[in-house]
């Protein structure tokens, strides 16, 4: 590990803090860190409500139905997880509009102009391409009764019923995977376009100038109107090039699509025979791979409690440790942070690929049963893996031989941030 460290810092320690110290970079990282006390407070609501709520439905399966009657003890914990779920709504349900207006703070700080105005561009650019609910039509194919139709048209659903035929109309529902973590592509994409031009309008003083008697809160104000208009029409405009180009896609969906992944059964060895499941499932990535979420980042955490000397990581990890038991990583994702860190971003993709193979030989091998349980996300590493393959003994053994080699793979790096100033690029 010595070797390897010594090459590191002499070859990719320069280089990645010279990417590092890049102003869009830093204003990135600044932007994610800055959504943190919302990612905290978010990720503390999914934690309780995770051991009260989702953990013992996984156990006991009357359960549910308590919590559903509403008394005694439960009728507490109904009160707790209810207020678990403002908290939710009020971050990580939205994470993506906090990053949104986060992103463009920063990116317009950098560039040393109104930071504020930046953050409202930004905040702008992600609500102008979302979706507001959509518009359909659809024949019933059967007689409603007259009182159940004037039931549905009495009500301001946006539902009407009318010759057979159903109308739906939801304009001004904002769809709640437009403005979460879903966003956050989107946001580093567009949100940038649109303030770095924002930005650069700001620096040509192409703005509304107004009298030296007028407040300077007010000048400030006028002089970023010309610039944001800007800078949203042309969004705008690739809003509309888009949408037409796409059969009125938005580009949010567009780079949210992904994949729908597959679940076994409990006579999955047999249904794999007949071709009617699949040895390798969307579980078995939480079961083998992404032990504390994505990345498999308690690993991570568990290196930096071990080695880093650095104080901002070290914080970071003690508040991350808690939620990482939930596999909740939001805290270490955006307070670290990993996303775009020129440091941490080669272990983070290479350690879940080795830690997949790991698994998926120990699959096809036959030395654990195949994932065929669906289990809640939130379920502690090892026991979720145990559960997941039908409480198979070996699955706990081959989760741990998967977080050791990823262990080896994060901590190299962890010792090599050591070396990193971490004030570096800041403003």
């Amino acid at each position: 590990m010595n070797g390897l460290t010594s090459w590191m810092e002499k070859y990719i320690l320069p280089v990645a803090a010279k990417i590092g110290a890049q102003k869009h970079l830093v204003a990135l990282r600044d932007a994610f860190i800055g959504t943190l006390p919302a990612t905290m407070a978010g990720s503390v609501a999914v934690m309780i409500n995770a051991i009260i709520r989702d953990l013992p439905q996984q156990f006991v399966s009357t359960y549910a139905d308590s919590l559903a009657a509403d008394k005694g003890i439960f009728a507490v914990l109904n009160v707790i997880i209810g207020i678990n779920g403002f908290v939710w709504n009020g971050t990580l349900a939205i994470a993506g509009l906090i990053f949104a207006f986060s992103w463009g703070y920063n990116l317009a700080r950098a560039y040393g102009v109104n930071d504020l105005a930046g953050g409202i561009v930004g905040l702008a650019t992600l609500i102008q391409g979302i979706s507001f609910g959509p518009a359909l039509s659809a024949a019933l194919n059967v007689d409603v009764p007259k009182n159940v139709a004037d039931a549905i048209n009495g009500t301001e659903l946006g539902a009407t019923i009318a010759d057979g035929t159903l109308s739906v109309g939801l304009w001004g529902w904002l769809k709640l995977d437009h403005l979460n973590g879903n966003a956050y592509f989107t946001v580093m994409i567009m949100g940038a376009i649109s303030v770095i031009i924002f930005c650069k309008l700001m620096l040509a003083d192409i703005t509304i100038k107004m009298p030296d008697s007028v407040p300077p809160a007010v000048s400030k104000a006028f002089a970023a109107i010309l610039p944001a208009t800007i800078a949203l029409y042309i969004i705008a405009i690739i809003n509309y090039i888009v949408g037409r180009l796409a059969d009125g896609q938005l580009i949010i969906d567009l780079v949210q699509k992904g994949y729908n992944g597959k679940t076994g059964t409990p006579a999955v060895l047999d249904a794999i025979e007949d071709g009617k499941a699949y040895m390798w499932v969307r579980g078995s990535f939480d079961a083998f791979a992404w032990f504390g979420g994505s990345g498999g980042t308690i690993v991570l955490l568990i290196a930096i409690l071990l080695f880093s000397k650095r104080a901002d990581y070290l914080t970071v990890a003690k508040l991350s440790i808690g939620p990482g038991i939930f596999n909740i990583n939001e805290p270490v994702m955006f307070g670290l942070p990993i996303v775009l860190n020129a440091i941490m971003f080669i272990p983070f993709l290479v350690a879940p690929v080795v830690a997949t193979a790991i698994g998926w030989v120990a699959t096809y091998l036959g030395l654990v049963a195949p994932v065929s349980q669906q289990v809640t996300w939130v379920v502690p590493p090892f026991l979720l893996s145990f559960l997941a393959t039908g409480a198979d003994w070996r699955a706990p053994i081959v989760t741990l031989v998967c977080m050791v080699v990823t262990f080896l793979i994060w901590a190299p790096f962890v010792i090599s941030a050591n070396k990193m100033d971490p004030a570096a690029g800041e403003q």
